[in-house]
């Protein structure tokens, strides 16, 4: 098929769409929030009408969005490549997944080649993504669904798609977001069968390798089989009201097996975004019947210092999902309460005084203890306590629950700006 006719049916498809009752020409974006209300205003829109051409489309939409990482004078494109493969092969004995090469519709001067493959920054760091949540979950030899909300440009359905080519991918996101996905997914897999929803009515899935769903007809997937939910850096765009009703559904509606996330987590507040503020709380509405497998705040693929310190801190998050709830034992929380973040304003000469008054300055001056610089942000150290405490705890013991993780964010964070965690936390316990 000829890169004019995708962009034409992609066209087409986003305005039957938007004559919707649920969409009337775009206003059935109002729950969105203004992040993406503006981006399509400003971008969207006219790189979608407008573009010529895929690669055109794809040029216009990686310079003047926030959709990759591939960004930057070359030789910090070339730099950050070589370090993301570095990472990716670090550990000898995992081969697994083998590089591939970047789609022809990213432009050259954002590839590099290495071994014979034409790689970006960003596929390179989608494949050490799959590389580690496939440390965790063993996925099926057979067919199976993978169901991805807010998927990009689809880049990462690309990845997971080329990795394990048997599974039948499901996008649900913004209708201007899926034509983007459905241009480049149809460009990278031809023969596939990709079904675009137009309309609010019962469909058969079962034929289609690639689904692309309008956010507002969520409920046309409710009691699919899924294996693998996954959410990569947009949860963190939308209202809170929009994501709770997204991790709801996953939870409540769905027979899934397994959990993804990579979202901002410890960001600081930029009081020249208020839209953001809207936006802060998704983390915690996970339920009681999630198993963690892997929980790390900026995780290894996310260190590289070259062009990403640009970026985002995220939480990395994967989870199995069970059909009994979770409690959490109190035992956990024995050493935490008692660690220098939380009982430093009761030391009085150095001693602690649990029912005392505040104290001297402590800790004191020229020790390690006044800026802690190497927390564990596994799921082995107290941050993770805190939020599966808050997670798993009983209705009356969520006030508490909220009460010490806000005062170990407020420790962590020092004397920087605030996390944007905190006046949401803040909110709680108020």
């Amino acid at each position: 098929m000829k890169h004019p006719e995708i962009i034409n049916e992609a066209r087409e498809c986003v305005r039957s769409i938007l004559s919707t009752p649920e969409y009337n020409q775009g206003k059935g974006y109002n729950e969105i929030g203004t992040i993406w209300q503006d981006n399509i205003n400003i971008h969207l829109d006219d790189i979608l009408n407008n573009s010529k051409s895929l690669e055109e489309l794809f040029t216009r939409l990686n310079r003047h969005t926030f959709y990759d990482i591939n960004f930057g004078p070359r030789e910090l494109i070339e730099a950050s490549v070589k370090w993301r493969l570095r990472n990716l092969s670090a550990d000898s004995t995992r081969k697994y997944p083998q590089l591939f090469s970047e789609s022809s519709l990213i432009g050259p001067d954002r590839i590099v080649e290495d071994s014979g493959c034409n790689l970006s920054s960003d596929l390179v760091w989608r494949l050490s993504i799959i590389n580690r949540v496939a440390k965790h979950i063993q996925f099926p030899t057979d067919s199976f669904s993978i169901l991805e909300i807010g998927g990009g440009y689809g880049a990462f359905s690309r990845a997971l798609k080329t990795v394990f080519p048997h599974c039948k991918y499901i996008i649900v996101d913004l209708p201007h977001s899926l034509s983007f996905q459905y241009c480049f997914l149809k460009h990278s897999f031809p023969n596939s069968n990709h079904l675009f929803v137009t309309s609010n009515s019962t469909i058969d899935f079962s034929n289609s390798d690639f689904i692309y769903l309008p956010h507002k007809w969520l409920h046309l997937l409710g009691g699919q089989k899924i294996f693998l939910a996954a959410n990569t850096n947009s949860f963190a765009e939308m209202p809170l009201t929009e994501s709770t009703r997204y991790i709801n559904f996953i939870q409540d509606s769905l027979e899934v097996d397994y959990l993804f996330s990579l979202n901002r987590l410890l960001n600081r507040v930029d009081n020249s975004v208020p839209s953001r503020e809207l936006c802060v709380g998704h983390s915690f509405q996970y339920d009681r019947k999630w198993h963690v497998l892997d929980w790390e705040v900026d995780p290894d693929y996310e260190r590289c210092p070259i062009l990403t310190t640009l970026l985002t801190r995220n939480l990395h998050l994967i989870m199995k999902r069970q059909k009994t709830e979770d409690t959490f034992d109190q035992s956990r929380l024995t050493d935490i309460e008692l660690e220098d973040w939380n009982t430093r304003p009761f030391w009085e000469r150095y001693e602690l005084q649990l029912n005392g008054e505040v104290g001297v300055q402590y800790p004191p001056v020229m020790t390690r203890g006044d800026r802690e610089l190497t927390p564990d942000l596994t799921s082995r150290g107290t941050l993770f306590n805190l939020w599966d405490y808050l997670r798993l705890s009983e209705p009356d013991s969520k006030k508490h629950a909220h009460q010490l993780l806000l005062r170990y964010l407020v420790a962590l964070g020092g004397s920087e700006k605030l996390f944007e965690e905190i006046p949401f936390l803040l909110d709680q316990v108020s």
